[in-house]
């Protein structure tokens, strides 16, 4: 065993491994050539385990877990080694060390370095005070062959990335490889540029074969294994510890891809080949790339099937197959293209060729099938069901049949949609016959901002009620991918940049306001993803829901619609002449129902009052509702119209309160949809303060108190009323909207979802409702607004209709008869 006090690798900053001239330890002619024990630079000692010398440490080592040096061996001094030092001593570290020791001596194929010797040395432990010889930690070494060459990483560095003719070779050579890899009843779980040799006489060998396992009966039997990642060329499947030799494959595809195109996977956002490829080489790329392992080829003889396939391929005909001819020479990044070449859809190739996978396991991505919670609380002082947190353990493990019986019973005990939503995400990937048909959409809500969060609540019910009722009563895999946009515009168009590239997703359902919608749209459109809103009602998406092709949907009706609603309530019932509007000028929403009003308005009695001091502008830190009600009363106003932005911001809400509150019941107060359902208002505490408050919305509980929203959300163990508003309707008929058209099993694209959508016979029978859109349109052909009000019935405030005021269970209540 080495002395740890003349060990030049452990014996800390004084050993020969720092010196800088470690080159002058061979000494003599070729001939003659003999090693140095002790280096002439530094005078330290230079020879391990009586036999090796080092020359140097390899610069820009990446290993973090071993040291790795070029070596001299006593007994062979013409040849170069490598010598391995594991520096990490974790106990998981240090078995996956051992295994690549006994992998590469029992390996013996040219294209595997092969071990040399392995020895185990004293580490520095041995030099602490009080430490005894039982106590002495050792370090394990290995000694293989160097390879004589140059990463595949570093040859791109310095050629640029290589083309078709080299990437058929190496791939050829590289499966080869594999093939005997794999008949050893091994896979490596780490192909990439950085793993791959390129020798001096053009050979490739693979290399760092220390995540590399053998394929035990326990992994066969579905069991896992330690997860190996490295970003971008890992496959799904190895992710949640499920590798298995179509890993490899993966990893083989995306290495190529790398190498065609020269950029790293972090850098691909869109596909710029710097080459021309045959249609058939590309095909081949792109199943080596599938998000499931069962699509690739099921074995190394099968892609060398394929590639002698395209290689007996005339050069010409695979060509023009691709559609593509070229002049003269090619290298990487100076190319010359026909003008056929320009009319490629190059985005479109990039998507197909590295689909982003529907579903993943990266936790903390605010995008979820089921791997992580995203509500962690129903409500306040309740902890979440211990059989939720089960079921996304296991639907991170793939295990879809025990997440199901988890979120059933997690569901149980608390009527949570996001559980509903995995429970029925689980149950479609657990059977067989809604897995081969499912498809996918999303459901984009603000669960991570507390002033919005009722409304993402109410959205999220309608989604998870329509998925259930998808799964279980047209029997359709409907997935749904939750996706937490934080009612933010910034972070929504964040999220959808991600979400949208995963081709997957055929679709999009809400956001819980315009302000948010509006910064996301233009991607959606781009991607040409269909996005139906259930709760934007700004004008300024009218225009997108007339565009040709248009892709935004709605399944509400637009402000237009409520300005004329809340006209004719002021004109006509409430005979009101003058009015002051409170909004948000830096919300969509907000800014839009306001000048719609106004507009409409414009024909009628009504006047509003000018705001020159900016009294009226309700989300502003500095509103105050004492001044701005008596600034209105000032200019003889009686009846006030509230539009608070949605929740983007932290005042509009609040300061809306305070004006009800203020104004003590005495002026009409007439709000937007954006008030609607806020359960501040029914409190005992605030109730008495609005009972001369109107809401202007697309539905109300009050419109059917034996809806099946209500019957399905009703939780005793939560004690609520009413769980369910406007925007659960409206995002039930939003995702119906979705299913219906889903349901024709020829609609399996987003160009085909979008067509269908828009025929002019498309309908869909939601809750006993006929859902239609006009005609060339995004907007649907029948719009309903409510108008509810609220008033005490029994010791409890609720919101009633306010045409026909009338109490649960009882006759018409005289005291709440409008005027």
């Amino acid at each position: 065993m080495t002395d740890p006090i003349t060990d030049p690798i452990t014996a800390g900053s004084s050993g020969c491994d720092k010196c800088a001239e470690r080159e002058n330890v061979v000494v003599g002619e070729p001939q003659r050539r003999r090693l140095r024990e002790v280096c002439l630079s530094c005078g330290m000692p230079v020879l391990i385990n009586d036999r090796y010398t080092i020359a140097r440490k390899l610069s820009g080592n990446r290993h973090t877990n071993a040291d790795v040096f070029v070596v001299f061996d006593r007994q062979d001094i013409h040849v170069q080694k490598i010598l391995k030092v594991l520096t990490n001593q974790e106990p998981h570290v240090l078995k996956m060390f051992k295994i690549e020791q006994i992998i590469l001596t029992e390996l013996d194929h040219p294209g595997i370095p092969k071990s040399r010797d392995a020895f185990e040395i004293l580490g520095p432990n041995a030099l602490a005070p009080n430490v005894s010889a039982s106590d002495h930690q050792f370090v394990p070494c290995i000694v293989m062959e160097k390879i004589q060459g140059e990463t595949l990483q570093d040859y791109i560095n310095h050629h640029g990335c290589i083309d078709e003719t080299l990437a058929i070779d190496w791939m050829n050579q590289l499966t080869k490889i594999l093939g005997y890899v794999h008949s050893q009843k091994l896979f490596h779980r780490d192909i990439k540029p950085t793993n791959i040799m390129l020798r001096d006489d053009g050979s490739l060998a693979l290399i760092d074969f220390g995540t590399s396992r053998h394929i035990t009966q326990t992994i066969v039997n579905g069991g896992t294994n330690t997860v190996i990642f490295s970003y971008g060329y890992t496959a799904p499947e190895q992710l949640i510890g499920k590798a298995e030799i179509r890993s490899d494959f993966y990893a083989l595809g995306r290495t190529f891809l790398h190498l065609l195109m020269g950029e790293l996977p972090s850098e691909w956002k869109t596909f710029s080949p710097k080459v021309v490829m045959s249609n058939p080489f590309l095909k081949l790329l792109k199943e080596l790339s599938e998000d499931e392992a069962k699509h690739r080829p099921r074995n190394a003889q099968a892609i060398l099937k394929r590639l002698r396939s395209i290689q007996n391929a005339p050069r010409n005909q695979r060509l023009k197959i691709l559609g593509l001819t070229f002049v003269g020479g090619m290298v990487c990044g100076s190319i010359i293209m026909t003008p056929l070449l320009k009319k490629v859809d190059w985005e479109q190739l990039s998507q197909d060729l590295f689909p982003a996978p529907t579903c993943d396991n990266v936790m903390n991505d605010h995008i979820s099938c089921g791997e992580e919670m995203l509500i962690t609380s129903m409500k306040e002082g309740r902890s979440v069901p211990d059989k939720k947190e089960e079921g996304i353990r296991l639907m991170r493990e793939g295990k879809y049949l025990e997440a199901r019986e988890a979120f059933k019973e997690a569901f149980l005990q608390e009527r949570d949609p996001e559980t509903l939503i995995y429970l029925n995400n689980a149950k479609i990937n657990a059977d067989a016959t809604l897995r081969k048909d499912k498809v996918t959409i999303a459901a984009v809500v603000p669960i991570g901002r507390a002033e919005a969060k009722s409304r993402a609540m109410a959205i999220l019910r309608g989604i998870a009620q329509a998925q259930n009722d998808a799964v279980n009563k047209l029997k359709r895999g409907i997935e749904v991918v939750i996706v937490d946009d934080y009612n933010r515009p910034d972070r929504s168009a964040a999220v959808a940049k991600v979400f949208t590239k995963r081709r997957g997703i055929l679709a999009g359902v809400g956001h819980s306001s315009s302000d948010a919608l509006i910064s996301a749209l233009p991607i959606y459109k781009t991607e040409k993803m269909v996005f139906v809103a259930p709760a934007s009602t700004s004008e300024e998406f009218s225009g997108a829901a007339l565009e040709a092709n248009h892709v935004f949907f709605r399944s509400l009706a637009s402000n237009r619609i409520s300005a004329m609603y809340i006209n004719q309530l002021l004109v006509a019932t409430l005979k009101q002449k003058k009015v002051a509007i409170y909004y948000n000028p830096d919300s969509p929403y907000s800014r839009s129902l306001a000048s719609a009003f106004r507009e409409v308005s414009e024909s009628s009695e009504i006047k509003i009052i000018d705001d020159p001091m900016g009294k009226f502008l309700i989300s502003n830190g500095t509103f105050n509702a004492k001044e701005a009600l008596a600034y209105a009363h000032a200019q003889g106003v009686t009846a006030h119209i509230l539009i608070p932005d949605a929740g983007t911001s932290q005042n509009g809400v609040r300061n809306a309160l305070q004006f009800v509150k203020e104004n003590q019941s005495k002026d009409w107060i007439i709000a937007g949809d954006s008030l609607a359902g806020m359960p501040d208002y029914l409190s005992n505490e605030n109730g008495p303060f609005a009972s001369k408050m109107i809401f202007a919305a697309a539905w109300d509980v009050s419109d059917d108190r034996n809806s099946p929203l209500i019957k399905f959300w009703s939780d005793s163990l939560m004690n609520q009323d009413n769980p369910v508003d406007w925007r659960t309707l409206t995002s039930y008929n939003a995702t119906w909207i979705l299913a219906t058209a889903l349901n024709d099993s020829a609609v399996r694209s987003r160009v085909r979802l979008q067509e269908k959508l828009s025929e002019p016979t498309f309908k869909a029978d939601s809750l006993g409702v006929e859902l239609r859109f006009r005609e060339r349109s995004g907007e649907v052909a029948n719009p309903n607004i409510t108008l509810t009000t609220i008033a005490k019935c029994g010791d409890r405030y609720i919101t009633v209709n306010f045409r026909k005021p009338v109490c649960p269970n009882s006759t018409p209540n005289p005291n709440l008869n409008p005027p």
